[in-house]
Formats: structure tokens, C-alpha cells, sequence
């Protein structure tokens, strides 16, 4: 994460963006003037660019995964096959083998984790995360979205995979509650009055 510098997320639109809104999420610091703080405001980041080019190879991949898998603590992915509907597709072998050497010595013998987003092949593709072998990997763990209903996303691809779920798209809808939502957070946040009116 860059700090003390302000906007600095606009020099990589182009190029990141989806990885900078993931890092926002995963480590936005605390006290700061976007009016959001990250679900681990104090983690360290650090990014691995795997897709520099259209594919990234099974060695390219590996070697994401395995990186500096003694200081890295939990591997954020937000990536996995094309969403073509029911077409199976996963990690090669290196990637097979990175992944459970990580998982079983990583992080300095306790075990690297390895997070993957389950998938947005959904509604629209149709695609299931049955058939994608990073969700499905025992040294994986499978996060999908549901929105403040409880109902799952339109993209939100839908497998036994899943360990665990957060909210993703509409979670502001005034006319569902959150479990454990606080009315009036102008305490923490300075940017609105209440969570309710925060919806950007």
C-alpha cells in the first residue's frame, strides 16, 4: 500500500484497478478521508502482478503462489479460469504442487492461505464454481458475495466449494438490516451521519 500520498490510486486506473479495490477492502487504513477503513486496517501488503500478459502460465502461477511464502501470510486471489460455462479448468502442476507446499510449510511451518473469489460466471454465463479447480482445491479456501438480503449476486457462480461468504453489490439497502449494524457510526466515520447514508 502507498501512503501519505493522496490519490495516488489514479496513476494505476489502467492498468490495477481491480487489485487496488481489493487492497481498499482488504487494507484501507483507519482514520482516513475516502470514508471507508479495510476489514484488516493494520496488515501489511504487498501486490504479485501474474497477468502482464493475456495468460499466465502454470510456472507463472506457481511462482505467484509460492512467493515469499514464508512472510506472506494469507494470499489474496481474486482470479481463476474464463468464465465459460461448464467447462472444467483449474491449477496445472506446478500450481497443484505450489499450492499444497505453501499450505503445508508456508508461513513459517503454520501454513500459507490461500483465499480465491469463487467467481462471477453466474446468471449471465451461467458457469458453476463446481468446475473450477482453484475453488474446489483442499488448500484453498472459496469466498463468494450475497447482498444484503441474504440472496446471492447475479454474477455469483454457486458450488459446494464455498467456505464462506460477505457482502459484495447492494449491501446498502435501507430496507434490510445487517446483522450487528450500528446506526450511527459518526463516532468512527466523519464522512456521514449515519452507515445507512454511506452508498458510494
Amino acid at each position: 500500500m502507498v501512503t501519505c500520498v493522496p490519490h495516488v490510486y489514479i496513476l494505476f486506473l489502467g492498468a490495477s484497478i481491480h487489485g487496488e479495490k481489493c487492497a481498499g477492502i482488504i487494507a484501507a487504513v483507519l482514520n482516513n478521508s475516502e470514508c471507508g477503513v479495510g476489514l484488516a486496517f493494520r496488515a501489511r501488503l504487498g501486490g504479485i502482478r501474474l497477468f502482464f500478459r493475456k495468460k499466465a502460465s502454470d510456472a507463472d502461477e506457481a511462482r505467484a503462489l509460492s512467493h515469499a511464502s514464508d512472510h506472506i501470510d494469507i494470499y489474496s486471489n481474486s482470479w481463476g479460469p474464463d468464465d465459460k460455462g461448464f467447462e472444467v479448468a483449474g491449477p496445472g502442476h506446478l500450481t497443484q504442487r505450489a499450492l499444497q507446499n505453501g499450505a503445508e510449510k508456508g508461513r513459517r511451518g503454520l501454513g500459507s492461505i490461500y483465499v480465491f473469489a469463487a467467481g462471477n460466471g453466474g446468471i449471465i454465463v451461467e458457469d458453476s464454481c463446481a468446475f473450477n479447480g482453484y475453488v474446489n482445491s483442499i488448500y484453498t479456501i472459496a469466498i463468494t458475495g450475497i447482498n444484503s438480503d441474504g440472496s446471492i449476486p447475479d454474477y455469483g457462480e454457486r458450488c459446494t466449494g464455498i467456505m464462506a461468504v460477505t457482502y459484495s453489490r447492494n449491501i446498502f439497502d435501507r430496507s434490510t438490516p445487517m446483522v450487528g449494524q450500528q446506526r450511527n457510526l459518526s463516532h468512527i466515520i466523519s464522512c456521514h451521519e449515519s452507515y445507512s447514508q454511506s452508498e458510494n
